[in-house]
């Protein structure tokens, strides 16, 4: 029993120490040291723990730490930042933000915005491309290389 007690008085000390922060300016936002979506608001030196909104990151490409700024998460570069909260997921939309292939035809995608999803449909002769997140011809999309897409 003493044993579990210590186990978990460090593990609950080691969990506070890592959302501890200490705030470097008065003002600024700041990424979080692990997680891509979180970042800490100084506002008159207190920290306070933010999180975007599921399927988006905190961008940290401000160096003076001024911009207060969640993109989708493709967009965003988050290094060694590997952790993100759990996807919540609607109709079409893997997360509530996102952009994001149709499970059936190659030729549409859906933008997803707090949850709602905005159906779109590429030109004829392209496929929406997962990687690239844009429409190409349709032969330059491998998953889409054998479906017919007649519009």
């Amino acid at each position: 029993m003493k044993t579990f007690i210590v186990v978990a008085a460090v593990l609950v000390a080691g969990a506070s120490a890592q959302d501890s922060f200490k705030c470097p300016d008065d003002f600024g936002f700041y990424p979080h040291h692990i997680s891509c979506d979180k970042y800490w608001k100084c506002d008159n030196n207190v920290a306070e723990l933010k999180t975007c909104g599921n399927g988006l990151a905190f961008d940290a490409s401000d160096s003076k730490f001024l911009t207060e700024n969640c993109d989708y998460i493709h967009n965003v570069e988050c290094g060694e930042r590997s952790q993100l909260e759990p996807p919540i997921s609607t109709p079409h939309c893997e997360r509530l933000y996102g952009i994001f292939a149709d499970d059936k035809k190659c030729d549409t995608f859906w933008n997803c915005w707090n949850g709602e999803a905005s159906r779109y449909q590429c030109s004829p002769g392209l496929a929406y491309d997962r990687e690239a997140r844009v429409c190409m011809w349709a032969d330059q999309v491998p998953e889409c290389r054998n479906e017919g897409l007649n519009n």
